[in-house]
């Protein structure tokens, strides 16, 4: 028997009798062939590993996009003055209702168009989380009535802290030391970049530190709290992102429905909308890009947790600040600079290679044994990746056709074939493609 590979499950190529001397004339060609397979073999398999990463940022990058879309939305809708009085749009608790319909109904075209799967999560998990959503929301913007936005964007710079604290104390979640050194870092330098100094304030001006500072702290508690929510419902359940969209968004629009109408809020935006109908375009394309955001959000919750995606959140302010400084060459204080080191440094060496979760690897990274054996036998492939190979080897590669191939790759859907095509070394680009950690491959010998 020849011995290619060491890896589990099994997976037998077949030589039939009548070719075996053909083999041994050819094999040199071959295992030239397989030894260069398996020096890509280890290359492919860190390829593997980083599609978690690529896939991070991929999410990363479409939560930038949408919610700086979102912003310049919600300033032209809540900062625009309409009308020759020039009104302002002040109906918040609307304006987020719309937002959590939309995004209701977003999740439930995509649970449509995708196969629902049977969620057990409970249903107090997703109320809690809606709640302490919305009073983490309502309480920063109700901040701004006592304090500037500078010191809002600064104090929510540290959303990844309680959410990190409240996910071990409430979520049951464990982070070893250096992320939460991470975290700090992340923490400060974005404070330390998003930071102005502030003018000094005149002795008649009035002082009205505490109440903005207070609702921004229970800002805070709250996005620590719905982090840990969501940690807990990751941890019991893990429904998919789609689920968790669809249902925070259902018990966020109840709350807000009864908000809106024992507020009587909901008639003053009736008013308003029927003043000034040019609103409504604002407020459509406000929500469809806040719902795009959201889903993103929920895939990174759901598939990484809440903590990667606190920071996210977080960093996206700074990445906004810092484009629009290289855009429009502004200059940054050597104190921004330091803080933008930082970042940069923190992330990048948060997500090297290796460091995000193995478990969000996909089938391709399941491993495989392939041993040369010396009987016939019939033909099994994975259904999804025999055709490529097929066209690689005998077309690509001009190898004679004189292998048959027994595959059985454990939890992978395969059939059986009944032709009789033979493909040499099939069986080690399967391993590229499914095995997973260091492979024990080891250079073609003879027995």
């Amino acid at each position: 028997m020849l011995e290619i590979a060491e890896l589990r499950p099994s997976l037998v190529l077949n030589v039939g009798r009548e070719s075996e001397n053909q083999l041994k004339q050819e094999f040199p060609f071959v295992r030239r062939v397989l030894n260069r397979v398996i020096a890509w073999h280890n290359k492919l398999v860190e390829m593997t590993k980083t599609r978690s990463e690529f896939r991070f940022l991929v999410y990363a990058g479409a939560i930038f996009i949408c919610y700086f879309m979102y912003g310049m939305l919600q300033e032209k809708i809540t900062r625009g003055k309409y009308g020759e009085h020039n009104e302002k749009f002040t109906c918040t608790l609307s304006l987020v209702l719309i937002q959590c319909i939309v995004n209701y109904i977003f999740a439930q075209i995509l649970m449509l168009s995708n196969k629902r799967e049977v969620d057990t999560t409970r249903r107090v998990y997703y109320f809690s989380s809606a709640l302490t959503y919305l009073l983490g929301m309502v309480s920063s913007n109700m901040a701004l009535q006592w304090i500037n936005y500078p010191t809002q964007v600064v104090g929510k710079a540290a959303k990844p802290i309680p959410v990190m604290i409240l996910g071990v104390l409430v979520g049951h979640k464990s982070y070893p030391m250096k992320k939460y050194l991470f975290v700090l870092l992340i923490v400060i330098g974005v404070v330390m970049f998003m930071y102005k100094d502030q003018v000094k304030k005149t002795v008649d001006e009035p002082s009205s530190f505490g109440i903005g500072e207070l609702l921004l702290l229970l800002s805070l508690t709250m996005d620590g709290l719905t982090g840990a929510v969501q940690e807990r419902i990751k941890s019991e359940s893990s429904p998919s992102a789609y689920a968790m969209m669809l249902n925070t968004n259902m018990w966020s629009s109840m709350i807000l429905s009864t908000g809106v109408v024992l507020s009587g809020e909901i008639f003053k935006f009736i008013v308003f909308v029927s003043a000034y109908p040019e609103v409504i375009i604002f407020l459509i394309g406000l929500a469809l890009v806040g719902a795009l955001g959201q889903m993103f959000i929920f895939y990174m919750v759901s598939e990484y947790g809440p903590l990667p995606c606190s920071v996210v959140t977080t960093t996206r302010k700074f990445f906004t600040v810092l484009t629009s400084v290289i855009i429009f060459g502004n200059a940054l204080l050597p104190r921004q600079w330091l803080g933008a080191i930082l970042v940069f440094t923190d992330i990048i060496n948060e997500f090297k290679p290796g460091t995000l979760p193995s478990d969000a690897r996909t089938l391709l990274c399941t491993p495989v044994n392939v041993i040369l054996k010396n009987e016939g036998g019939g033909q099994y492939w994975h259904n999804r990746i025999a055709k490529p190979l097929k066209s690689i080897l005998l077309n690509w590669m001009d190898i004679p056709d004189m292998i048959s191939i027994n595959t059985n790759v454990d939890g992978l859907p395969i059939f059986k074939s009944s032709t009789n095509e033979f493909w040499p070394i099939l069986g080690l680009f399967l391993d590229m493609f499914y095995s997973k950690g260091k492979s024990s491959a080891k250079k073609l010998t003879g027995k």
